[in-house]
């Protein structure tokens, strides 16, 4: 006769297949898109970038996640999210190693671009996956949704410990060396990840969509996509500008280090405030401390300020879509929940894109980092200020003729 494992066994296997799931996270966002600003300043030098060609590749990456969060919601009913989660992981670490091999801007540009596409898939459907981990465990859910995301802080570690000691070490020649060594440590990782996702049912294809008024929502989508437009420039150009401030390997290594750690803190942080305050408070909040921690560098880029930069944008970077994602819970019936989140992922993704390209364009138009810089500090702000003009639990049953959106998915924002 067989022995049935027990409920503390049971539930010691399932937190290291969430401890394997949150790799998906490490190669979809650290690697795939942050880690580009550990590696741009030895790029601009080899390839003979302006910075407009530089922020376009990373606006590229920003359109192929737009992309790819649009083909989730259309193909996660036919492919199931454990496929697109594999396929999405199988994608980006070829990506990613292409980016290693190819010589051309354009081919960068094509490379960029599919990595977000894949990388979208990978974080979207990871998220679906995991909030099937614990069905019978509601009250752990959300820690474990808050360890998946926890997994990115993990990879801007990894990168900012290994990519500048790589590229001190060989010189500016080495950039190629990064894409692949950050490739070969993404395909193990995808290997684990994938093997993750396949001891996880896979979730119901979701609930018919359910139309909501987005009318009620001005102040919040404003709010996500000033946020996608200002974020995005600190994570491009931050390194690149501390490296024309004569910043030393250790310099980057210990700041992006720091955004990693800070990353992995924030629902620490921010726990007691999450508790207390509205969902819209905590997005203006959280959009006032990324706005200070943007500026820090416009000051000073001495190791101290940046690591203090480095904690304020970190802890608050990945609080700003798990404020939207409360909002949507508390403001919204269960049925329109997938819905809302898929357009406030759209519109997240259409200010992402945005950024990188209007930042460089910024930056050339100035001769300086400065002033791109100093602009992202004033769209975090102004994120902030959308966020205070949110009204929540007012949500009136949306009417037929009024402004709705009906998406056929359950996609997570972010």
């Amino acid at each position: 006769m067989s022995r049935q494992p027990s409920a503390t066994t049971n539930f010691g296997r399932r937190f290291w297949v969430l401890a394997a799931l949150s790799l998906g996270p490490a190669v979809a966002t650290s690697f795939a898109r942050f880690a580009y600003a550990l590696i741009l300043p030895a790029m601009r030098a080899e390839l003979d970038l302006s910075y407009s060609q530089a922020g376009s590749l990373n606006t590229s990456n920003a359109l192929g996640y737009l992309v790819g969060a649009l083909l989730c919601t259309h193909y996660v009913s036919r492919l199931g999210n454990r496929r697109l989660f594999s396929f999405g992981l199988v994608v980006t670490v070829l990506a990613l190693l292409g980016a290693g091999l190819a010589e051309t801007f354009i081919g960068q540009m094509a490379l960029r671009g599919v990595a977000g596409i894949s990388s979208a898939m990978v974080y979207i459907s990871g998220a679906v996956l995991v909030s099937n981990l614990y069905p019978d465990r509601p009250e752990v859910s959300k820690t474990a949704i808050a360890i998946y995301f926890g997994g990115a802080g993990a990879g801007i570690v990894m990168s900012g410990v290994g990519i500048p000691w790589l590229l001190a070490t060989l010189g500016d020649v080495a950039w190629r060396s990064a894409w692949l060594a950050i490739g070969g440590i993404s395909g193990a990782f995808a290997i684990t990840s994938i093997w993750a996702s396949r001891r996880i049912a896979e979730p119901a294809a979701g609930a018919t969509a359910k139309p909501w008024s987005m009318s009620a929502f001005q102040g919040a989508l404003a709010s996500y996509f000033l946020f996608g437009l200002g974020y995005i420039a600190y994570m491009t150009f931050v390194i690149a500008w501390m490296v024309s401030r004569g910043a030393s390997a250790v310099s980057v290594a210990l700041t992006w280090g720091t955004l990693g750690v800070a990353t992995m803190l924030a629902p620490i942080v921010w726990r007691v405030p999450r508790s207390r305050w509205s969902a819209a408070k905590m997005l203006a909040a959280v959009g006032v401390v990324i706005s200070i921690g943007a500026a820090i560098p416009l000051y000073s880029t001495a190791l101290p300020a940046m690591i203090l930069s480095a904690f304020f944008f970190g802890t608050a970077m990945f609080s700003v879509p798990t404020s939207i994602t409360d909002l949507i819970k508390t403001s919204l019936p269960k049925t329109a929940w997938g819905p809302a989140m898929a357009v406030f992922t759209v519109v997240f993704a259409i200010g992402q894109s945005m950024g990188p390209v209007l930042s460089g364009w910024i930056a050339d138009a100035a001769h300086s980092l400065n002033a791109s810089l100093a602009a992202s500090v004033v769209i975090l702000l102004g994120a902030s200020v959308a966020g205070m003009h949110q009204r929540e639990n007012t949500i009136a049953p949306a009417s037929p003729i009024s402004s709705t959106v009906a998406v056929r998915s359950s996609v997570a924002v972010r």
